[in-house]
């Protein structure tokens, strides 16, 4: 595109010359095509609204940067498109998003203007500066000359900025100017006086006040300067005469409403108005071509591609690609149903009856009958058969005969000869014998006797095949023999109709399976959907004479090359007026779609025929979601994600991207346009390039691939001074915790060492010689006196005393019941020996289960004969009280409680026996310190006087918590 108001480069200069010259080749060809063909043809087009993510259907103006992307200034904001998808670009701080006029700079900067008068600047780096114009009057128009933009409603009400500061031109704050499109020339306003400016020389514009309307656009066409007025309405010319310039209105054929001039040329002027695009050569006298009517155009733009874009206002966004589909105007809301070629003349049959002949001399209705459905077209004796549903028209020079044949339901029909030819039906099929003198001879076949979806006759060979629902049947004509189910594998598949290849292979249309290629009777191949074809609905074949079977579907139509068994397709987004294609024709040079919605044309060799290599971007490159963290690898990083972006408009969304990632894997990876992200996990160290190629339709890729390379370093573990530093680091620990374990091991092999020392002083302490001689004498005393009772009493207790002794010695820990049992005993033994001079009492918390909660054992006694030695033995009513409760943290707490004389009273007596108390005492609390330290269990004693306590109270309270060791007994 030419933008309005902006000054050609020579690059843009040769960019644009290819587009020119071929628009005046096609404005050429319309002159010279006749007037009825050049009437009833219109270029076909795609338009792109809601369906396709436009969210605004008013389009004000629309640009193409350097790179290849367009934007798009609508109703509600900017708007950027690759041909895939819109994104909405968001802009914060406007007052209003309506972008009224937008053009692009040579640095690619976007420059806009919404109905609030903020000019705005939206820079490639998607930075957005606002201006603020403050002006009165709104104003609709931009136009950028060298380091100037403008803005203006017209010459009279505008302002200039430098577009790089963005600073207001000193000299333009009481005058405006409006360059000249395509020449250095400015138009200026003075006390409402026109000038023409050049070199700095000034020539007055002598302006009829029935013109004097304020100039909005200034260009050069031909040898001739014009400008363009604010009320849209007229186009002026000035002609220099001495020292000034003249206007005259130029007068053309139609009056329009003028809504801006887009692209031109020495020879050609694109005019965008409220009806559509006008072409007009230069002398603005000859129309040239009427493009799209009815259509208030604000903006035209022919794309690098040769594509052509509309931005409207209502219909959104519309597209003529480079294929130059034609569509006939005549037949537009028709359906067509049948075509058929007979030499200069194209039949067209439709699905309400009408049957049309095309030639040079244009269209005409040669039959109508809205009855009718128009199943077949024959040729027959250089006349057509018309086959409906319901009978056959015999169309020759210029005259019709009807043909009634008594069935009902024709299906199809094929000519066997130049006089003969047979007709399918619902209730089997007819021979029919065409003769000038005689009435036509109709045979009813005997055979077949369902319905019959297609016919076909077969290569070489006088016979026909005839699809029915009960499969496919030969019918030999001459003998009329009757071949059926000649092909077993099609029997679950819906033919309606056939085609045969040179090498008789068949190609057969089936009804919603796709296309089956048969070789030698057997199905070699189905394309479909899952293969190659964009539908499976298949309504006719056609296959020409390079091999190319044209298959006319649901979705459009596709292209199969039969050598290479690879599709193409075609669809209502190249320009078909439906993607309901019913049939197709191909002759020398065109290809006729037949749509549901009107009659397509294209030249064959021209349509597919896209050399524009379609240029790839990458947008970007997120590590781990980070775009930042490309650039500050550390080695460690997971996930990589590369966003890329191919630009091919006039494939309308159907080329696909290849891509790899060097150094990872050398294969490439094929995705359709809709995939344009490539993500990789776990990317190991290395060196790596991501390339990426962008694929038109035809197969022509991107002339040199986007890339971006980087190296994935080590991570950090893996260098050889992390490692030399982890292993030095590893042996040290390991020293020390070897050290430590081993001085631990013998830290608590010295504390059992001690805790069985303690543990034998214990034993010692309840099996010393003392005690047992006390026992033995008391035995022998009672058996002096004769008393065998309390003899036998003594030794049963004093056995079970030391059978239990002997059996803890060896044992950490003993359940609580067997502690209990022996402290029992020990009791007993002591109570005979002192002729029951004292009682006791052991209480054990219902909760507690004895069995299962173990201690250390003989851990209890020393504190039990403390109680007894230096508590109750000195009083007559003595008495020990024993209560076990459950604490917390699963231990139990014991409470010793004697009424004896206190602690303080026992050491004024025996002052003799008082270091026995206190090494009694220290030991047992050495021992239970001992067993805290090396089995982490709660170990506590408390003694106190109760004599102390209460004036009342007498004796010694001994409260000892004991944690339980079940875990020690379990694990031995």
């Amino acid at each position: 595109m030419i933008p309005l108001f902006n000054l050609l480069t020579r690059k843009q200069i040769r960019a644009h010359t290819l587009n020119y010259c071929v628009k005046l080749s096609l404005a050429i060809l319309y002159i010279c095509l006749p007037i009825n063909v050049q009437a009833q043809l219109e270029r076909s087009y795609y338009n792109y609204n809601s369906k396709d993510g436009l969210n605004a259907l008013h389009i004000y103006s629309i640009v193409q940067d350097s790179k290849g992307f367009m934007w798009i200034g609508t109703s509600t904001g900017l708007l950027q498109f690759d041909g895939v998808s819109f994104k909405t670009i968001e802009l914060s701080g406007l007052k209003n998003p309506e972008i009224l006029e937008l053009k692009i700079d040579e640095d690619d900067n976007l420059w806009f203007i919404n109905l609030f008068n903020q000019l705005c600047r939206y820079s490639p780096n998607h930075k957005l500066d606002i201006i603020e114009l403050n002006q009165e009057r709104s104003f609709f128009n931009i136009w950028i000359k060298d380091d100037e933009v403008g803005a203006f409603y017209d010459i009279q009400n505008g302002i200039t900025l430098n577009r790089k500061t963005l600073e207001i031109k000193e000299e333009q704050k009481q005058s405006f100017r409006i360059p000249c499109l395509n020449e250095d020339l400015f138009v200026v306003e003075d006390s409402s006086r026109f000038y023409l400016q050049k070199d700095g020389k000034y020539k007055k514009i002598v302006i009829d006040d029935i013109y004097k309307t304020a100039i909005r656009t200034f260009f050069k066409f031909g040898e001739s300067l014009y400008v363009t007025t604010v009320d849209r309405k007229r186009i002026l010319r000035l002609i220099e005469k001495n020292d000034r310039y003249l206007v005259e209105k130029v007068t053309m054929k139609e009056p329009f409403f003028l809504n801006g001039i887009s692209e031109l040329s020495d020879s050609l002027i694109y005019i965008n108005t409220r009806d559509g695009i006008h072409i007009y050569n230069e002398d603005f006298k000859s129309l040239q071509s009427i493009e799209f009517p009815n259509v208030n155009v604000t903006e035209s733009l022919i794309d690098n591609e040769n594509n052509l874009w509309l931005s409207t206002i209502n219909k959104g966004l519309i597209f003529s690609n480079y294929s130059n589909i034609l569509s006939n105007t005549l037949l537009k809301d028709l359906s067509i149903s049948a075509m058929l070629k007979v030499e200069e003349s194209l039949y067209i049959g439709t699905v309400d009856g009408k049957v049309f002949e095309s030639n040079k001399d244009g269209f005409k209705l040669i039959h109508e009958d809205n009855g009718v459905y128009i199943r077949f077209l024959l040729e027959l004796n250089n006349g057509i058969i018309i086959g409906t549903n319901s009978y056959i028209i015999v169309y020759q020079n210029g005259e019709k005969t009807r043909i009634d044949l008594r069935v009902k339901c024709l299906k199809d029909g094929i000519s066997l000869d130049d006089s003969q030819f047979i007709i399918g039906s619902c209730t089997g099929y007819l021979l029919v014998q065409m003769s000038q003198e005689t009435i036509p001879k109709i045979t009813q076949l005997k055979g077949v006797t369902g319905r019959v979806f297609c016919l076909h006759k077969v290569n070489n060979e006088n016979a026909v095949l005839i699809s029915t629902i009960s499969g496919i049947q030969k019918l030999n004509i001459d003998s009329k023999q009757l071949d059926k189910d000649i092909y077993p594998d099609l029997k679950e598949f819906n033919i309606i109709d056939i085609e045969e290849s040179d090498n008789n292979n068949l190609w057969l249309a089936t009804s919603n399976s796709g296309v089956l290629l048969l070789r030698d009777s057997k199905i070699e191949k189905q394309y479909s959907t899952k293969n190659e074809l964009n539908s499976n609905f298949v309504n006719d074949l056609y296959l020409d004479k390079n091999d190319k079977l044209w298959v006319s579907t649901a979705s459009g139509i596709n292209i199969i090359d039969t050598k290479r068994q690879k599709a193409s397709y075609i669809t209502s987004k190249d320009g078909l007026n439906s993607n309901i294609v019913q049939t197709v024709y191909i002759d020398e040079e065109n290809v006729y779609v037949g749509t549901a919605n009107g009659l397509n044309t294209y030249n064959k060799n021209n349509r597919f025929a896209n050399i524009n290599a379609p240029p790839i971007y990458i947008n970007e490159v997120t590590v781990d979601g980070s775009i930042e963290k490309i650039n500050n690898l550390k080695g460690q990083e997971n996930t990589f994600r590369f966003n890329f972006q191919g630009l091919n408009y006039s494939a309308l969304g159907r080329f696909t991207y290849k891509y790899r990632l060097k150094g990872l894997n050398d294969n490439w990876e094929t995705v359709p346009s809709s995939i344009n992200d490539a993500v990789y996990n776990s990317i190991p160290p290395g060196d790596y390039t991501f390339e990426v190629y962008a694929i038109n339709e035809d197969g022509i890729q991107s002339e040199e691939p986007a890339q971006v390379s980087f190296t994935m370093p080590q991570v950090i573990y893996f260098r050889w001074w992390f490692v030399l530093i982890t292993m030095c680091a590893l042996f040290g620990f390991m020293n020390w915790y070897f050290a430590s374990r081993l001085r631990e091991l013998n830290r608590k092999n010295e504390l059992e060492l001690s805790v069985r020392s303690q543990q034998l002083i214990a034993l010692k302490a309840q099996m010393k010689p003392h005690f047992i001689s006390n026992i033995l004498n008391s035995i022998q005393s009672h058996s002096m006196l004769q008393d065998p009772i309390k003899v036998n009493q003594y030794i049963t207790r004093l056995s079970k005393f030391v059978r239990n002794v002997l059996k803890m010695s060896d044992a950490k820990v003993v359940s609580l019941k067997d502690e209990l049992d022996v402290l029992e005993t020990y009791i007993e033994l002591e109570q005979m020996r002192a002729d029951l001079s004292f009682g006791y009492v052991i209480n054990v918390e219902d909760t507690i289960n004895t069995k299962r909660f173990f201690i250390p054992p003989m851990l209890i006694q020393p504190y039990i004969e403390n109680a007894i030695k230096h508590g109750v033995s000195n009083i007559e009513d003595g008495l020990i009280q024993i209560n076990i409760e459950k604490g917390l943290e699963d231990t139990i707490i014991v409470n010793i409680k004697d009424n004896g004389i206190g602690i303080e009273e026992s050491i004024k007596r025996k002052k003799s026996s008082s270091d026995h108390i206190s090494v009694g005492i220290d030991k047992s609390s050495s021992r239970l310190d001992l067993l805290k330290a090396i089995y982490k269990k709660k170990f506590v004693v408390n003694t106190s006087d109760l004599t102390k306590a209460a004036v009342y109270s007498r004796g010694t309270q001994v409260e000892l918590v004991i944690g339980n060791m079940s875990e020690i007994a379990n694990a031995s």
